[in-house]
């Protein structure tokens, strides 16, 4: 798996556990926030009442928007979590439901990776003290003491958001690009005449900062310095256009090309962006963009397949497509940029 550099890196580890695999059911989401939220708790052993809570929590948050939460046609799981939104049944018959239902694949299921390190770290084991429940790691703890895990958490819930849109429209057409203005991503019925005109099919689907993070590991796409997806940060992260937007007219041969596309955004720090202003970057910057999207392919993220749509749907066909358009950029400037100084190690 190229994604993890360091197989024994917890927050590495932890993202790839949350951003690679094709998902059935929400739940590896929920019990992601909650491991996290219980590291910060600093106990030990976590009995299934206690992990019940938090998990079916956040489940609830989710089924309130009234998303898919899974692929299939039914859950027990989630019809008892639909009945306490209802008002049916009470908190502790959710927790009772939650403990009987919930917690059925995900705690043995949550860990696997496509492919097993040796020496990978583990952020729980099951445990029984007089009740079922699960060991928290030494491993946990230390990812909870990562500058990273605010991130962590936004990220988790921006691949959320995505893929319950992605369940809930259940359209093959269905692609998301970035509303400039909005800040987020919408989702609309892909035509051929690029829907995203007709505002009424567009659905907000995430702040854009999220779902863009993980797969930069946190860093500014050029100078790879520590970066934040959290609002009011110093070193809040900006959405800036690989090819800058000033480029659109010349580049738009067609109506298929647009710089809002997923294809085109990264994250960076503010100092980079201002930098970069209108200029394109570096043909080496490129290939780390290729990188960075073929990410969200491998990973059967939904943005992976408006990237596949948009740019082609062969390794070699999106080379071939982004190899163009920066020599169609290079035209109009023919200065490539490349950031002032790298101050972090590559993602």
């Amino acid at each position: 798996m190229e994604y993890i550099s360091r197989p024994d890196d917890e927050l590495e580890i932890f993202r790839a556990i949350i951003l690679y695999g094709q998902n059935t059911a929400s739940y590896k989401f929920a019990f992601g926030q909650s491991l996290l939220e219980l590291s910060k708790t600093g106990k030990n052993f976590v009995s299934l009442d206690e992990l019940a809570q938090p998990f079916s929590k956040h489940i609830i948050e989710h089924l309130r928007s009234g998303k898919r939460q899974t692929v299939t046609s039914s859950s027990k799981f989630l019809y008892g979590c639909q009945l306490y939104i209802d008002g049916k049944i009470a908190e502790d018959e959710l927790i009772d439901v939650t403990k009987k239902f919930g917690f059925k694949y995900v705690i043995d299921a949550f860990p696997r990776l496509k492919v097993n390190y040796e020496n990978q770290p583990t952020f729980y084991e099951k445990s029984v003290r007089g009740q079922k429940g699960i060991q928290l790691s030494d491993s946990l703890f230390k990812l909870s003491e990562s500058e990273q895990v605010a991130n962590l958490k936004h990220e988790i819930e921006g691949r959320w958001n995505l893929v319950e849109t992605s369940w809930t429209e259940q359209n093959p057409n269905f692609l998301i690009e970035y509303d400039d203005v909005e800040k987020l991503f919408v989702g609309w019925s892909g035509t051929s005449d690029r829907g995203y005109l007709d505002s009424h099919l567009r659905t907000p689907v995430t702040r854009a900062r999220k779902p863009l993070s993980g797969y930069q590991k946190g860093k500014c796409f050029f100078c790879y310095d520590n970066i934040s997806i959290e609002s009011n940060q110093i070193n809040t992260a900006q959405v800036d256009h690989f090819f800058p937007i000033s480029l659109q007219s010349r580049l738009a041969t067609n109506l298929h090309l647009n710089l809002n596309d997923i294809w085109n955004l990264v994250l960076t720090c503010k100092g980079c962006n201002l930098s970069k202003s209108n200029r394109t970057p570096a043909l080496k910057y490129l290939y780390n963009l290729e990188r960075r999207n073929n990410y969200y392919i491998h990973s059967k993220h939904p943005l992976g397949h408006t990237i596949m749509t948009l740019t082609g749907q062969t390794t070699s066909a999106r080379r071939s497509y982004m190899t163009s358009l920066h020599a169609i950029a290079k035209e109009a400037s023919s200065v490539e940029w490349i950031p002032k100084q790298v101050k972090g190690i590559p993602f």
